[in-house]
């Protein structure tokens, strides 16, 4: 359903938040062309089409999505084909270009009817036009294909909106479509208005489901639920446990069990997990969906058990060898969770499960087994190319390996200047490395980008005034820091350094006292110590220092200072 997720849900958020601040796909990730090309290649379009087609691809490759688009409609308008309807209809979207991407949309649709994705993506688009009458004519086909995933999609469509108006485009839609032809309008909004706890409206739209399919899962799922967020528990899970009995499907056993562990039910859910070990009928996604609420619950076994079984599917083996992983790795059985990741050849856990056995090896010291584990990882998009460039350097920087972690750093931010995170790490890198120059342009970018960032300010605050001396600079940033959060103990004790370096030791001494009283730590106990010595206030710097020195004997900063005061 991930296909389905994107494009019914993109269409209408992309409504509601900028371009720059959703990341469900980059144009380069929303379509691709090889893949199409490779889809169409034995079809028989005109030489006007193939020209375009190339055209669109070709301008793709260059970054030029609009001209892409472009070719992409008319294509689409002069051949019909549903595919490259459907091309242009995720290109339109990953570029927030909404009017257009309903043109192919709707030819996707016409052409392709059984397909349930084309139908809901075509209702999305008409709904954020603020068109939802003219939606519903796909909303009730993609019922007619199938009802229970388009009831879930409709729920799904309006929980992930964010504005109210879009919210109502949903609602209207869903209030049109036709009983006679599906209830699955019905059963969506009553899913809705339960979310919502408008259980008056809820129970309306119930009763109408009940009363048309008294017996339907659908209908005692959601008279249960109504029940029992309503505070009659005992009614709701009696009502689930006889039909439980009576007609023990894997839809109302699963929710009977869901129910018993939200209400806290543990052996009583336990018993109905072990009742539904017992079905013959279990098929690889229903056997995941139990591991899942088996390790919500931490019975790690019988999650075992499902994935296990899970994973004869060739179509779900990946999934399951990557939870059998996290069993593992929750059992403490390193290296089989290791294997079990190493074994997720593709699909959406072959990065993570590459990165989990990256860090459990690396966790054993095994450095060069873990980067060249990550060698071998297959990154189809940029997120996940970055994913494992930053876990390449922070097991670099594990390793003490600052060189080639910097290297890395210095490529990343070249090709994502704006990657706050990976700016971050390279400043703590060039402080490791004594690059001061590059931590004041890492920090300088971030103040810029986030003015009211306190540990950045602090941080290049600290650096100016432990590292140079433009001290004058350091005390704007510190005191800009001091602004915005008073009482941070961290920007008091920077403070405090700064006075001591510019030689006002008595109020180097206030600022640090202060600081240690809201956070007795041992870098403030170090700095702190350091300047009473300094004063001549001997016996109250070795006070200090010793009481630090108990609670964190190894401090490295701690020993060093006492060391080069002490005699």
């Amino acid at each position: 359903m991930d296909s389905l997720r994107f494009f019914c849900l993109l269409i209408i958020v992309a409504g509601s938040l900028s371009h720059s601040s959703w990341s469900l796909a980059e144009p380069e990730a929303a379509i691709a062309p090889d893949n199409l090309a490779n889809e169409h290649i034995f079809r028989n379009f005109s030489a006007e089409e193939t020209y375009s087609l190339l055209v669109a691809e070709m301008a793709i490759y260059r970054g030029e999505y609009d001209v892409a688009l472009s070719s992409y409609v008319v294509t689409a308008q002069t051949s019909q084909d549903p595919q490259i309807a459907k091309a242009a209809t995720q290109l339109a979207v990953s570029i927030s270009d909404v009017a257009t991407s309903l043109i192919p949309a709707e030819i996707w649709a016409k052409n392709a009817p059984l397909d349930t994705e084309a139908q809901l993506t075509t209702a999305a688009l008409l709904m954020r036009l603020a068109k939802p009458e003219q939606a519903v004519p796909y909303l009730e086909q993609a019922a007619q294909n199938d009802s229970q995933t388009a009831a879930e999609q409709f729920d799904l469509l309006y929980q992930e909106l964010t504005q109210p108006k879009d919210k109502m485009q949903v609602l209207q839609a869903l209030s049109l479509i036709n009983i006679e032809k599906t209830l699955a309008g019905e059963i969506a909004l009553s899913r809705i208005y339960l979310s919502v706890q408008e259980y008056d409206l809820a129970k309306k739209h119930i009763d109408l489901v009940t009363s048309r399919a008294p017996n339907s899962n659908e209908g005692i799922q959601l008279k249960s639920a109504l029940l029992i967020k309503q505070g009659d528990i005992k009614a709701g899970l009696a009502l689930l446990a006889k039909a439980n009995h009576q007609k023990p499907s894997f839809q109302i056993q699963k929710f009977y069990l869901e129910m018993l562990s939200e209400q806290k039910l543990m052996e009583e859910a336990h018993a109905q997990l072990k009742l539904m070990k017992s079905r013959s009928d279990l098929k690889a996604v229903d056997a995941l969906e139990l591991a899942r609420l088996s390790m919500e619950s931490n019975w790690l076994s019988d999650a075992t058990y499902f994935l296990s079984q899970a994973q004869h599917d060739p179509e779900y083996a990946d999934t399951a060898n990557y939870f059998l992983g996290r069993v593992l790795e929750l059992e403490h059985r390193v290296k089989e969770a290791i294997t079990r990741y190493d074994n997720v050849e593709q699909g959406p856990f072959h990065i993570n499960s590459h990165i989990r056995a990256a860090w459990l090896l690396a966790e054993q010291q095994q450095y060069k087994d873990a980067l060249h584990l990550l060698e071998d990882t297959q990154p189809t998009s940029n997120e996940d190319l970055q994913k494992v460039s930053a876990t390449k350097i922070e097991i670099l920087i594990e390793m003490e390996a600052y060189p080639s972690a910097m290297t890395l750093l210095d490529n990343l931010i070249q090709a994502h200047p704006e990657d706050l995170n990976a700016r971050v790490t390279r400043s703590y890198v060039a402080e490791k490395m004594g690059l001061i120059e590059i931590i004041e342009e890492d920090l300088s970018y971030i103040i810029k980008e986030q003015p009211q960032n306190v540990h950045a300010l602090n941080a290049l605050g600290y650096l100016l005034a432990d590292r140079t001396t433009r001290f004058q600079e350091a005390e704007a940033l510190l005191k800009t820091a001091l602004a915005i959060e008073p009482t941070n103990p961290t920007v008091l004790d920077s403070m405090g350094w700064l006075k001591y370096k510019q030689g006002h030791t008595e109020e180097a001494i206030t600022w640090l006292k202060k600081a240690m009283q809201i956070k007795p730590d041992s870098e403030i106990a170090a700095h702190l110590g350091e300047v009473l010595w300094i004063a001549g206030k001997h016996q109250e710097a070795s006070a200090v220092w010793q009481s630090a020195l108990e609670k964190t004997p190894k401090h490295s900063l701690l020993t060093e200072t006492m060391d080069k005061f002490k005699p």
